[in-house]
């Protein structure tokens, strides 16, 4: 493209740095990437309890909402399972072998309140 009169570019074509002072210019910034919000962290209440009775009321009147099995080999008997879960505030109701297999009902709080998880 040729150069128009005033020394700048054609319409279709770049425009020319005739004094130098482009690199003077400051470059455009792209506008700021706002940071995704960090995902709300649950912590448990250590001091949940439930009473075995509750427990069963709300167990049962709860819809099956999922149902999943895992068959694994534990690396710890089922006594200690239990109090691994009770470190991160996860507390147990019952559990123990039918059959071949074994069951466990757990309980936990969220810290402030509120709603039980079974």
């Amino acid at each position: 493209d040729a150069v128009a009169a005033g020394g700048v570019g054609s319409a279709s074509g770049p425009a020319i740095d005739l004094l130098g002072l482009e690199d003077a210019l400051p470059t455009p910034m792209p506008p700021p990437v706002k940071a995704p919000t960090p995902a709300p962290v649950l912590t448990l209440s250590p001091a949940a309890t439930l009473e075995p009775a509750a427990f069963q009321q709300q167990w049962g009147g709860l819809p099956v909402a999922d149902s999943w099995q895992h068959h694994t080999q534990l690396s710890v008997p089922l006594e200690q399972l239990s109090a691994r879960f009770a470190a991160k505030s996860i507390k147990t109701m019952a559990f123990g072998n039918v059959g071949d297999v074994a069951k466990f009902y757990f309980f936990a709080a969220p810290s402030g309140g509120g709603l039980f998880l079974l």
